[in-house]
């Protein structure tokens, strides 16, 4: 290590970056499940324009609401072009709007992405601590982490079953058209 970092210190600066942003990817991931589940994309369409942080925090309509978390939600967001945000508007606070990747969030849209990102489920997501484990004994990762495999799992969990059919649902409307679409320009 110390012979590479001397033959190219910024190779490995580079390779220490990427790691640190597969570390703290889940962050986005969990980001983007809070957007969904506070409608965020929804809030933002009604207005039919770009609003304010307040506006969004009227909307969620939260008694207790952090302000400061959302803003920071906010801001990752942003950063990962989820949504756009204005703050050179003249505007004391900024203004977030909608962009082609929030639309993919609208609960109420034919072609959503959000029963999807709802599926971020403590469920799937214990499992991938047990991926080593399923490598190095066999088997798969899920029925390691739930004692169960994936199936028996829907079958048995009617709240989950629930929300995997919606989202697989969604998930079918989206590639069906775009297979049509490809088809029709045959």
């Amino acid at each position: 290590m110390e012979k590479e970092a001397r033959a190219d210190p910024n190779a490995l600066l580079e390779g220490q970056a990427e790691i640190w942003l597969c570390i703290f990817r889940v962050v986005e991931t969990m980001a983007l499940k809070g957007a969904v589940e506070l409608r965020i994309a929804d809030i933002t369409s009604s207005h039919a324009r770009p609003i304010t942080l307040s506006q969004i925090a009227s909307d969620i309509g939260s008694p207790s609401l952090d302000l400061s978390s959302l803003a920071r939600i906010m801001k990752l967001l942003v950063h990962m072009k989820v949504f756009d945000a204005d703050s050179k508007s003249g505007c004391e606070e900024t203004l977030y709007s909608l962009n082609a990747s929030s639309k993919w969030l609208l609960h109420d849209n034919e072609l959503s992405l959000a029963p999807f990102v709802s599926m971020i489920d403590p469920a799937p997501i214990s499992t991938m601590n047990f991926l080593s484990q399923s490598v190095k004994e066999g088997g798969t990762a899920f029925q390691k982490a739930h004692s169960v495999e994936f199936w028996d799992f829907v079958s048995l969990d009617p709240e989950f079953r629930k929300n995997f059919c919606y989202s697989m649902e969604f998930s079918s409307r989206i590639s069906m058209k775009a297979m049509l679409t490809k088809i029709n320009r045959i």
